[in-house]
């Protein structure tokens, strides 16, 4: 998205890997950041940003059936719910479909939400597949 050319000038927005210190705490802080990045670069900052209920990474923009990110950004401030339907696409065919098949909790986070915090991300989803199948 921006080749990381903002990770000097902006080490608590822009990295190339992603760290917990540096993510937003509050609504607030991550709108600061989101508002942050976007005067850097629009189009990156959403791409960057996850949405809605199902926190949708916003690159997922054209396997989602969205023209651009801008597109897939102002439907999910409009309609919130639209993130169930939007999830739903992005899962019932491909890469994600088959890493869920195969309870390969890495490769779904990596293709859900990128390959910045999979350590972080997958372990979450095998726990709460767990809780959820017992």
């Amino acid at each position: 998205m921006t080749d990381y050319r903002f990770n000097d000038s902006h080490p608590h927005i822009s990295r190339q890997q992603w760290t917990p210190s540096v993510a937003a705490n509050t609504k607030l802080e991550a709108w600061a950041q989101f508002e942050e990045a976007s005067a850097l670069d629009e189009r990156a900052a959403i791409q960057a940003t996850s949405w809605g209920l199902f926190q949708i990474m916003d690159f997922h923009f054209a396997a989602l059936g969205f023209p651009t990110p801008y597109e897939f950004r102002l439907l999910r401030s409009r309609k919130p719910a639209s993130s169930i339907s939007s999830c739903g696409s992005s899962s019932p065919t491909g890469p994600l479909q088959d890493a869920l098949q195969r309870k390969d909790w890495h490769a779904f986070a990596a293709g859900y939400n990128g390959p910045a915090a999979v350590d972080v991300y997958a372990p979450k989803i095998a726990a709460a597949y767990e809780r959820h199948v017992r």
